[in-house]
């Protein structure tokens, strides 16, 4: 019985030489498939390599510019002529020259910090454009009792807006706003995509 096992087990190369060369094909092709997946792979990995790296410059670029804004706004408040405007208590001066030498400044103003100037514009049927977005970086600024950027919306589109607490002799006075083109600030981001 135990010479059945190895008789049936024994295979002639003979009989396997026609399928030789089917066998070298199916090898080559499992080769080249394994070959073009692996290449697949690594274009993937280096496609999302270089995709990660735009995108984080992006990312960095913006919040270095939104950095500069917020620094910027600081130091428009510092201005001597808002600084005299601000000691006078007269907060319309303030904000015209709080955006003056500020390339692409609009909408500079200082409002009082009760914000009710702001929070009445919002009772009328229709509250004008932006009055959200508006009230929003000027709450931000009063609560984090810093220079504060938001991306609002108004009658010009969507702007980039900073805002910060306007002092006076170290009281608090007012709260400054001002907006910015969105691209100043996002123009990275849209160039990357």
């Amino acid at each position: 019985m135990a010479g059945m096992k190895n008789a049936g087990a024994r295979v002639s190369t003979g009989a396997l030489s026609p399928l030789l060369p089917l066998l070298s094909l199916v090898c080559v092709l499992l080769a080249a498939w394994f070959g073009w997946s692996a290449w697949e792979r690594y274009q993937d990995e280096s496609r999302r390599s270089r995709v990660q790296a735009v995108r984080d410059t992006a990312v960095s670029n913006t919040g270095q510019a939104i950095a500069a804004e917020r620094t910027r706004i600081a130091a428009q408040l510092a201005r001597a002529d808002v600084k005299a405007a601000l000691a006078r208590g007269d907060r319309r001066a303030a904000g015209r020259a709080l955006t003056q030498g500020w390339s692409d400044a609009r909408d500079g103003a200082v409002y009082a910090p009760d914000l009710q100037s702001v929070y009445g514009g919002l009772d009328a049927p229709k509250p004008p454009a932006g009055a959200y977005g508006r009230l929003a970086a000027l709450e931000a600024a009063l609560t984090e009792d810093r220079p504060v950027a938001r991306v609002v919306r108004d009658s010009a589109g969507t702007r980039f807006a900073v805002a910060a607490p306007a002092r006076s002799a170290g009281q608090l006075v007012g709260v400054a706003y001002a907006s910015l083109p969105l691209e100043r600030v996002a123009g990275d981001i849209q160039t990357a995509a």
